[in-house]
């Protein structure tokens, strides 16, 4: 290892037989020189196999991380059926902790092996900014697992701290809020429905980055809860898009990331037909409210991405076009194209035609990504199934002709110095003339 190394990297597989004591031996041989590594602040720990035999020198391996003076971060990824194990860490200093793992099915032993170990960590560490808690369902076991209460979960962190009384030599130790800046989460039922006197909201009030990485905040009171508190993300990323989401968007300015993936739910596709349509009406309405949502921040958005969805009002076109041209300090843009909507070069209603326009008035603008929203399939109701779907052909030949149109019309117009265009994650390569 060199000397000025600042991650360490520790990988484990599993070991059977005899083998385990000499490697144990060899293990913590090698640990109690982990100390000297005064400059490590990173520690990425995968445990790559499904046996639990990391917990016979787990002990070891943890003293000598709370060893490294200078550790701030600190990943463990433990997939498979294997047991999460925090034993107590004093790492004052931590300032990031990832965690992925899989959520045994009974509530018992995902209190017992994940939450408990995770908030003893969490309430001895006090500096902590960076929050990733991905949990994961393990197919092979038996049952199924139900998410952990995120609300629940952070009405038990207290975060203890020591205090120095002021002329004396004497501290006291007291209790914090956590200053999170960073939110990452997967597995969450996400609501927080606190009880009185509650003090979970509190540790989210100086929160600026979120990341949802699957659809469980759907349906929640999290973002009413944000919007009573007064917490203005500066960046977000969703899996699922719904009507408190939005509210709360259109609360408020300065968000300069948004990453959404509006598809709705396979689930929820097919849904009781009433005066508003089904529950894809819903959806593809509720994208006019996102547009609008998404001008409350033109002056501050730097990257937009509007993907994984299908065709409908989610896609980039003529309604939605100039809520993305007010945008004018975007340097990233990620949106879908209804095939219905691509004509010929310079044709009347091409949407290419339009976004090639766009930017021209859009300087800032440095990587814009296209994709080819899919369709609908079977469900639905008369308002939202087009027949249309099946005479559009295969997606290789939307792309083709959108390749086709971007060739043509980029040259005889003026772009942003660096532009780079990307269709379904290929780069474009056409010369255009630069300003």
């Amino acid at each position: 290892m060199r000397r000025f190394s600042k991650t360490l990297n520790l990988q484990r597989s599993g070991s059977k037989g005899g083998a385990v004591k000499s490697r144990e031996r060899q293990l913590e041989e090698r640990l109690g020189s982990i100390s000297v590594l005064k400059n490590i602040n990173s520690v990425v720990w995968h445990i790559w196999s499904s046996s639990n035999g990391y917990q016979v020198y787990d002990t070891a391996i943890y003293k000598a991380l709370g060893s490294l003076p200078s550790l701030h971060h600190f990943t463990l990824a433990v997939p498979g059926l294997t047991p999460l194990i925090l034993p107590d860490l004093n790492l004052q200093d931590l300032r990031t902790l990832r965690v992925q793992c899989s959520i045994p099915p009974s509530t018992e032993e995902a209190n017992h092996y994940i939450l408990d170990p995770l908030l003893s960590v969490i309430n001895d560490s006090p500096g902590l900014s960076e929050l990733q808690l991905d949990f994961r369902t393990n197919h092979l076991n038996d049952g199924v697992a139900i998410p952990p209460t995120l609300g629940e979960f952070f009405t038990r962190i207290s975060v203890s701290v020591s205090l120095p009384i002021p002329g004396s030599d004497a501290r006291v130790r007291t209790h914090k809020s956590l200053d999170l800046d960073s939110l990452v989460l997967r597995g969450w039922n996400i609501d927080f429905l606190e009880p009185r006197g509650s003090t979970a909201a509190m540790h989210l009030r100086k929160l600026s980055k979120l990341k949802i990485l699957d659809a469980s905040a759907v349906q929640s009171t999290f973002w009413r809860l944000l919007e009573r508190e007064q917490v203005k993300l500066r960046e977000i990323s969703v899996k699922a898009i719904s009507r408190p989401f939005l509210d709360y968007l259109e609360s408020y300015n300065g968000v300069e990331v948004l990453e959404v993936h509006p598809s709705p739910n396979r689930d929820d596709t097919v849904g009781v037909l009433d005066s508003r349509g089904c529950d894809r009406c819903e959806h593809q309405n509720s994208a006019s409210q996102f547009y609008q949502a998404v001008q409350k921040h033109r002056r501050s958005l730097k990257r937009l991405s509007v993907q994984g969805i299908v065709r409908g009002k989610w896609c980039l076109g003529e309604h939605s076009m100039q809520a993305v041209m007010a945008c004018r300090e975007l340097r990233e843009l990620s949106v879908c194209l209804d095939p219905k909507f691509v004509g010929q070069p310079g044709q009347r209603g091409d949407v290419v035609t339009m976004i090639m326009y766009m930017l021209t008035q859009m300087t800032a603008l440095h990587v814009l990504r296209l994709y080819v929203a899919r369709s609908m399939g079977p469900g639905g109701c008369p308002n939202c199934v087009n027949d249309s779907d099946q005479k559009l052909g295969p997606v290789e030949a939307v792309t083709t002709q959108i390749d086709k149109n971007i060739r043509t019309l980029m040259p005889h117009g003026k772009y942003s110095s660096g532009l780079r265009v990307y269709l379904e994650d290929r780069y474009v390569d056409c010369r255009a003339v630069r300003i």
